[in-house]
Formats: C-alpha cells, sequence, structure tokens
C-alpha cells in the first residue's frame, strides 16, 4: 500500500514537472496590432496609424521604424527609430515628402508598399525584431499631357483638340483649366479618374490658348501642369 502511494506520489511530481518545464520552454512571441487609421482632415493630410504589440514575454525594450520597398526590392527606412515606447505612430505630413519619388515600390492599388518595423529585447536580454506591412496612401503625381490629335474644319476655321493625360493613380478625378490667351474668362471641367482624355471642340487654332490640369485624389491633390495650343495666326492659310 505504501508502495503504491509512492509510486501515485512520484507519478504526481513528474507531471507536475513536465507541465512546468512545457510552460517555461513556450516560445517567446511579439505581434504587431495596427489600430483603426483615422482621417483627421482630409485637406490637411492628416492620415494617422496606429501601431502597438503584443507578448507573451516581458519586453525590456522597444524601437520602432517606418521601412518603404524600393522598386529595387530595398527597404528604407524613412523615419528617425522611435525608441522607448510601446506604440508608434505614422501620420501623412511625415510621408508626404516622399510620396512622389519614383524610386519607391507601389501596390497593385498604387498605394506605397511600406512595413513597420519592430525591434527591441525581452526581460532576459534576448533580442527579437519583427515586422507588419502596410501600405501607405499618396498625392498624386502631377500628370503627364500632350495634344493626342487634331480635326481641323477648314470651311468654318475651327478646330476640335483631343488632350491626352495620365498620371500614377490612384486618382479620383481630374481638374482642368482652358483660357484663350489675352481674356479673363476661365473655363473649369472635372472628370473622372478614369479617364485619359477631353476633347476641346471649335477653338480657333489661330488664336492661342493655355491648358492646365492637376490630378486630385482624398489625400491632395497634384500641381497644375500646363500646355500651349494654337497661336498660329497663318494655321488655317498654310
Amino acid at each position: 500500500m505504501k508502495a503504491l502511494k509512492f509510486i501515485s506520489l512520484l507519478t504526481s511530481i513528474v507531471l507536475l514537472a513536465a507541465c512546468h518545464d512545457d510552460r517555461d520552454s513556450k516560445p517567446k512571441n511579439v505581434t504587431i496590432l495596427s489600430e483603426n487609421v483615422k482621417a483627421n482632415d482630409l485637406l490637411e493630410l492628416n492620415v494617422e496609424y496606429k501601431f502597438s504589440c503584443q507578448s507573451n514575454t516581458e519586453i525590456a525594450s522597444y524601437a520602432w521604424t517606418l521601412e518603404i520597398f524600393t522598386q529595387a526590392g530595398e527597404m528604407v527606412p524613412v523615419s528617425d527609430y522611435v525608441s522607448g515606447q510601446t506604440t508608434f505612430d505614422i501620420t501623412m505630413p511625415s510621408i508626404d515628402v516622399i510620396a512622389k519619388r519614383d524610386d519607391y515600390a507601389r501596390t497593385q492599388s498604387g498605394m506605397l508598399q511600406a512595413r513597420v518595423s519592430l525591434k527591441g529585447s525581452f526581460i532576459d536580454g534576448e533580442a527579437f525584431e519583427t515586422s507588419y506591412p502596410i501600405e501607405l496612401p499618396y498625392i498624386p503625381k502631377n500628370p503627364i499631357l500632350r495634344v493626342k490629335s487634331i480635326v481641323d474644319y477648314r470651311e468654318t476655321l475651327e478646330s476640335d483638340v483631343v488632350i491626352e493625360f495620365s498620371s500614377f493613380q490612384p486618382v479620383t478625378s481630374y481638374i482642368f483649366k482652358l483660357q484663350m490667351d489675352g481674356t479673363p474668362s476661365i473655363e473649369y471641367y472635372t472628370l473622372p479618374g478614369t479617364q485619359n482624355t477631353y476633347s476641346l471642340t471649335n477653338l480657333w487654332m489661330d488664336l492661342s490658348y493655355t491648358f492646365w490640369v492637376k490630378a486630385v485624389n482624398q489625400y491632395g491633390e497634384s500641381e497644375y501642369v500646363e500646355l500651349h495650343i494654337g497661336g498660329d495666326p497663318n494655321y488655317y492659310t498654310n
């Protein structure tokens, strides 16, 4: 009887030790959590991202940074490391300048391909590093525009001109201005971002016009790009 009790007690001790060892050997884990993006004022591009981390082991140090992928597949830090904080914030003004550069990679949706990285160490001194993939919005680049075609009507001395334009997506709309040089009147047009041509009808090509266009999305707008049309006084007599 005593022998059975001893064996039972020994078995319990072994099981407790096994459970203790299993708990101590549980892999350390750090996860980056992304909170809701908050658009404070789209006109001022105060779009804010908030990140925090969750771990099953006590963390002694934190160091966050924002990295953006280049077209060559490299990752470039675009923010200083933020040390000692359990959370990390990104706002649009901080990435506004880099958003128009050509050498950064973009996703299929046209957003900047980026990631938030977190480096640090656990309370026992073991180092860790993890990251969280994100997409960053950006202001549209300045459109590229040109005269695609001109159809002349000699009998009326008028012409129809097709303007072609493009800008890197995402673009929600284009805003146009047209002015006959020397006159105060300016005509405005708004087109959807999916359209890449516009027809100007009944222009007199012996007079000169200035045509402006800019690209717009919910985060801001590009600069106006201008194109000069006509201006040849002998256009219909050549």
